[in-house]
C-alpha cells in the first residue's frame, strides 16, 4: 500500500487504519524531520483514496497520474513553488493570499470526474500544505477558521517539522503523526538498489551524512563528486570563489557540516563548527554569497591550522 515509505511503520499503520474504517479526520499534521516521507506519504494517500484501479494505488489509471502529475483538481500540494507561481512573487512566508486561495477551492463543488468500476463513490479532496511553521501570523489566524470545520469529503494535510512557531489551536485541530528519521541500514539499502556499483564503504558513508534524511542521502549520491571536489577547492589557502557562483550555498555548507561531523576526531576544533553553524544560518537569509565564502574560508583555515 504504502511500498515508496521506508522506515516509517507507525505513520504508516495509522494511515492504513484511517483508509480500513473509511473514517479521515478533518487535518492531519505529519510532523518529523525534512527527507523522511512526510510529502510522499500524503500523496500516495491522496491516490489510494481516490483511485479507480482495480488494485489502489495502481499507480496507472488517470486518477493516479493525474496526482502524480500534479493535475488532479481534488488534490493540491501548497508549497512555495506553487505560492510563487499563484502570487507571481517570492515570499519567505506562506501569506494570507495563499490561505485565501486555498479556501476559494475547498469552497468549489466536487464531482466524479474519473471512472472505474472500483471508483470511489465521491472523491476526496486533499490539500497538502508544506513546511506550515511559515505561515504569517494573519494567515495562521485566517487558516484556524477551515480547520475548524473542513468541508465534507476533504482532508487538509499540514507538513512541519515540529510545532514550533505554530499556533497551538491549529495543532490542537489536527490528528499528528509523527515521522522519524531512517535508519542507517536502510538508506545503505537504498541506495544500493539506486547504484548497484556503490561500494559498502561508501554506502555507510553516504547513509551516515544523510541524518536520517533519504532526501539528503539521494542528493549527496548524486552530487558527491561535485562536492567533494568544491571541498577540496574550499580548503585551498587561496581558492577561486569563480568555481562556486552556481552553487547553492544553503546545501554546499549542509554538505560540510555533514562531512565534517563523521571526522571530528580529525578536526576537534569548536571553532571549526561554530563556523560552518554560523555560516549554514546566513546562508538561509540570502546574504552575500562571496562575502559568506570569504568569511568561512578565513575562519575555517584558522580553526584548522590552530589545531
Amino acid at each position: 500500500m504504502f511500498e515508496k515509505i521506508i522506515g516509517q511503520t507507525h505513520a504508516m499503520e495509522v494511515l492504513k487504519r484511517c483508509i480500513e474504517r473509511n473514517a479521515f479526520p478533518g487535518a492531519f499534521l505529519f510532523l518529523g524531520p525534512n527527507g523522511v516521507g512526510r510529502k510522499l506519504a500524503a500523496i500516495e494517500l491522496a491516490k489510494y483514496v481516490n483511485c479507480s484501479g482495480t488494485d489502489a494505488p495502481c499507480n496507472e489509471c488517470p486518477s493516479c497520474v493525474s496526482v502524480e502529475t500534479g493535475s488532479h483538481p481534488y488534490v493540491n500540494v501548497i508549497d512555495f513553488d506553487w505560492q510563487e507561481n499563484f502570487l507571481k512573487k517570492s515570499l519567505k512566508e506562506i501569506s494570507i493570499d495563499t490561505v485565501r486561495e486555498i479556501q476559494r477551492i475547498l469552497s468549489l463543488k466536487m464531482v466524479q470526474v474519473f471512472g472505474g468500476k472500483d471508483s470511489p463513490a465521491r472523491p476526496r479532496r486533499f490539500v497538502i500544505m508544506d513546511d506550515v511553521r511559515k505561515l504569517s501570523y494573519h494567515a495562521s489566524n485566517c487558516f484556524l477558521k477551515t480547520l475548524e470545520e473542513p468541508p465534507l469529503d476533504t482532508t487538509i494535510i499540514l507538513i512541519a517539522n515540529s510545532t514550533r512557531q505554530l499556533l497551538a489551536t491549529i495543532v490542537s485541530r489536527c490528528q499528528v503523526v509523527k515521522f522519524y528519521p531512517i535508519g542507517e541500514t536502510e538508506i545503505s539499502g537504498l541506495l544500493k538498489r539506486m547504484d548497484a556499483g556503490l561500494s559498502e564503504e561508501k554506502q555507510a558513508l553516504l547513509a551516515r551524512l544523510s541524518e536520517g534524511s533519504v532526501s539528503k542521502a539521494i542528493k549527496y549520491l548524486n552530487r558527491w563528486d561535485e562536492y567533494v571536489m568544491l571541498k577540496d577547492e574550499f580548503l585551498n589557502l587561496s581558492f577561486d570563489k569563480d568555481k562556486f557562483k552556481d552553487v547553492d550555498m544553503n546545501e554546499f555548507v549542509e554538505f560540510l557540516l555533514d562531512f565534517y561531523k563523521t571526522r571530528k576526531h580529525k578536526y576537534p576544533g569548536v571553532h571549526f563548527y561554530e563556523a560552518l553553524f554560523e555560516a549554514e544560518i546566513q546562508s538561509r537569509f540570502y546574504l552575500n554569497k562571496h562575502l559568506i565564502l570569504t568569511q568561512l574560508h578565513s575562519r575555517i583555515a584558522t580553526a584548522m591550522y590552530d589545531t
